[in-house]
């Protein structure tokens, strides 16, 4: 019992950090996209490539997801 209340505690912990991180990531996702128009050439450039950098990061940790079950599924297939 002790265990199970341990391991939804580790649970609860790393859904909030991830919360937050993804809360961090809106926020400065929101910071890249009211720059202002008029900056340097450069500054620009590496706010462009931070925020697609950014964006990309939901759409990657979608498709690890989707390829993790398709493995296990596939993996447990071949063992039935």
């Amino acid at each position: 019992m002790l265990g199970l209340v341990l391991l939804l505690c580790f649970v609860f912990k790393i859904h909030i950090s991830v919360g937050r991180l993804a809360a961090r990531i809106a926020h400065r996702i929101e910071e890249l996209n009211n720059l202002p128009t008029v900056m340097a050439e450069d500054l620009k450039i590496k706010a462009q490539i931070e925020l697609r950098a950014l964006r990309l990061l939901n759409f990657q940790r979608q498709l690890r997801t989707e390829v993790s079950v398709l493995l296990f599924t596939y993996k447990n297939i071949g063992h039935v």
